[in-house]
């Protein structure tokens, strides 16, 4: 593999889609499933399908609206139903570069945490909901297009150490000593997290959230607010508000088919916690907000 980093979208079937981009180095055909020894640090979205990964005896299931992020080192790759989307390898040497001209702009410690024993940068590898980190949002924005040219490649690695760097703060926030155990209670908690997005509509009380994420429900608790800075309880009312502060501006559904979309039964208990965070009653803030 050349020092570029690899930019290619693929079909359901696995073979990469007609493309062309200039300054871009494209794969002339996508990975097959199977082993393979990554150079560099792989970015895997799909938008369709689902597939499973191995590295180092982690088991990682990618469904459609997540992307994996693996550093370097013998994978297994299979295709459980077809899929589609983007596939990147970054090499080390345009991730350092990038890394120093962050150092230069933001001089702070996250960095520390991402470099191995042995001095090699390793990255928290983890199965990401794509709606909840910058690298995410970026990739879901992608999900059409079929040519990269080096200005994409740029703010892919850019967008990656950002999305990084807010992970690296979060592990940092943790209290546990070894940076390894930090990570894995941070991967846990990120389960938790997009448990939480994908499933707002339904019932969620702390015995199943606390399950999601493999902790007691007392540690789940207290390390939630570690990292996010509030209650599981708490970011789930603020989650569930914030969409349906946005189906009132940009949907025309009744207020109780609204707050039985959030998971809000209770269509009074809605008026006032809405009022409460916004500052007007749905009414208002639906009319104060159409267009």
């Amino acid at each position: 593999m050349s020092s570029q980093t690899v930019l290619c979208t693929t079909k359901r079937d696995g073979r990469p889609a007609p493309q062309a981009g200039k300054g871009a180095t494209i794969l002339n055909a996508s990975p097959q499933p199977g082993e393979m020894n990554l150079k560099g640090y792989l970015v895997r979205f799909i938008s369709e399908g689902q597939e499973k990964f191995k590295q180092d005896g982690r088991t990682y299931y990618l469904e459609a609206g997540h992307y994996i992020l693996l550093n370097p080192g013998k994978i297994s790759w299979t295709i459980e139903t077809p899929s589609q989307g983007i596939w990147a390898e970054v090499p080390l040497n345009q991730i350092k570069r990038e890394l120093q001209n962050l150092h230069h702009e933001s001089p702070d410690n996250w960095k520390d945490n991402i470099f191995g024993t042995k001095g090699e940068i390793q990255f928290c590898d983890h199965v990401y909901m794509a709606q909840l980190d910058e690298l995410g949002r970026l990739l879901l924005g992608w999900k059409d297009r079929n040519s990269f040219g080096e200005a994409s490649t740029k703010m892919l690695i850019q967008t990656l150490l950002k999305s990084q760097k807010t992970a690296f703060e979060g592990i940092g926030r943790l209290t546990s000593a070894k940076l390894s155990t930090r990570k894995e209670l941070y991967r846990r908690l990120c389960q938790s997290q997009a448990y939480i997005h994908s499933n707002l509509d339904s019932l969620l009380d702390l015995d199943t959230l606390s399950q999601v994420a493999c902790l007691s429900k007392y540690h789940f608790i207290r390390l939630f607010k570690e990292v996010y800075g509030e209650t599981p309880r708490q970011y789930l009312i603020k989650q569930r508000l914030d969409k349906a502060k946005s189906l009132l501006v940009t949907s025309k559904k009744t207020f109780h088919e609204i707050c039985h979309e959030v998971g809000l039964k209770d269509s009074s208990s809605f008026g006032r916690l809405f009022k409460r965070s916004f500052g007007a009653t749905p009414q208002i803030y639906r009319q104060m907000h159409s267009l």
